[in-house]
C-alpha cells in the first residue's frame, strides 16, 4: 500500500512543478510583451514631445507659453488670458487659439498617435481666492477654451472619424488653486514656496496610455 501512494504522489508532485514552469513561462512572456508595450509608448510619447516642440517652439514667447515634456503646453499669460473673475477668453487668448487650435489638432489626430493618446484635457488653474469659487472659475475657464476648440473651424474640417473619436478624448478640469505654482514654475505644495502669479494658467495636457500599462507591469506577481 505504501509503494501504491508514493507512485501516485511523486506523478502529482512533478505535474505541479510543470504546471508552475508552465505559469512562470506565460507570465515572463506577457511582462515581456508589456514591457515592450510601454516602449513602444514611450516612443510615441517623444515623438508627440518633438512634434509640440517643433510646431510651437518659434511662438513660445510670443504667446507666453511653455512645452514640458510631460506633453503639457501651459499658456501663461495671466492677466492676458481671461479678464479678472471672468471665465470668458479675452480676445488677445482669441487670436492666440485662433492660431493655435489648428496646429495642435492636427498632430493629436495624428492616425499614428490615436491609439497611444487616452485623453486631451484642457485644464483652467487660479492663484488663490475661495477654493469653491476658483474651482468653479477654474473649471467655467476650461470648459469654454474646450467648447472654442470643437467649433473652430479646423474641428469641422477633420473627417467624421477624427472628430467622434477626439470627442471621446477631449476633457477638462478646474483644478482651482490646488495645483498653484511657484516663481520657479514647481508646484507650490510641494517646494512649500509662495504661488507666483503663473498659477493662473491654462495648460493643454496629453494623457497616454504608458501609465495604464506601466501599472499592469506592476500588478504582475512572478
Amino acid at each position: 500500500m505504501r509503494q501504491k501512494k508514493e507512485s501516485f504522489w511523486i506523478p502529482y508532485a512533478d505535474l505541479m512543478t510543470v504546471l508552475m514552469v508552465i505559469f512562470l513561462f506565460i507570465a515572463l512572456a506577457y511582462m515581456g510583451l508589456l514591457q515592450n508595450k510601454v516602449g513602444q509608448v514611450e516612443d510615441v510619447k517623444a515623438k508627440i514631445y518633438t512634434d509640440l516642440k517643433a510646431e510651437f517652439s518659434q511662438v513660445a514667447t510670443q504667446w507666453n507659453l511653455e512645452i514640458n515634456n510631460d506633453l503639457s503646453i501651459r499658456f501663461k499669460d495671466a492677466d492676458g488670458l481671461f479678464d479678472g473673475g471672468k471665465g470668458v477668453p479675452t480676445g488677445k487668448f482669441v487670436n492666440i487659439l485662433n492660431q493655435f487650435i489648428p496646429k495642435y489638432l492636427a498632430i493629436i489626430s495624428k492616425p499614428e498617435y490615436v491609439k497611444s493618446i487616452e485623453e486631451v484635457r484642457v485644464e483652467g488653474h487660479t492663484a488663490s481666492g475661495d477654493y469653491q469659487q476658483t474651482i468653479e472659475l477654474s473649471q467655467q475657464r476650461a470648459n469654454n477654451v474646450l467648447y472654442y476648440l470643437v467649433k473652430h473651424p479646423s474641428f469641422f474640417r477633420l473627417n467624421q472619424e477624427s472628430q467622434r473619436h477626439l470627442q471621446y478624448i477631449l476633457t477638462t478640469s478646474g483644478y482651482g488653486w490646488s495645483r498653484a505654482l511657484d516663481a520657479d514654475g514647481k508646484y507650490s505644495k510641494i517646494t512649500r514656496k509662495q504661488y507666483d502669479v503663473q498659477s493662473r494658467r491654462v495648460e493643454f495636457r496629453i494623457v497616454t496610455n504608458s501609465d495604464r500599462v506601466i501599472e499592469e507591469l506592476n500588478q504582475i506577481k512572478l
